[in-house]
């Protein structure tokens, strides 16, 4: 695989020997949607005002952070066709540092996961 400017480039080379062939190439954008971005497309989509977009996605978001600050407890926070939040515990271990080989305390910590469900799976062609 070559990844020249925004295009990916995927070469096959066959087992018995033979020329190479361009089996795949595909423009790609790496670029994060801004929640204003993301607030005018529903916006767009839903027929609906810029301002009455906001409070709903804000409303979702909201909803979302509640869910998880509630869920806490158990870790984990289901939204049907959405998909799964969960929170998982790495526990502290010894590193090492990798310029000077010295070993060095890591603190335990906490990271956020999310599996999508798998209408989302579908719907992003996984």
């Amino acid at each position: 695989m070559r990844i020249a400017g925004n295009q990916v480039f995927l070469e096959v080379t066959p087992k018995k020997g033979g020329m190479r062939r361009r089996i795949a190439a595909r423009n790609f954008e790496e670029k994060a949607m801004s929640k204003s971005e993301f607030i005018a497309s529903v916006a767009k989509a839903g027929n609906m005002s810029n301002a009455e977009a906001k409070r709903v996605v804000e409303l979702v978001f909201g909803e979302i952070e509640n869910g998880l600050k509630k869920a806490r407890k158990d870790g984990k926070y289901v939204i049907g066709t959405l998909g799964s939040f969960s929170v998982t515990k790495r526990a502290a271990r010894i590193g090492r540092n990798p310029r000077t080989g010295e070993e060095i305390k890591i603190a335990p910590s906490k990271s956020l996961r999310f599996r999508p469900a798998s209408a989302l799976k579908q719907a992003a062609g996984c």
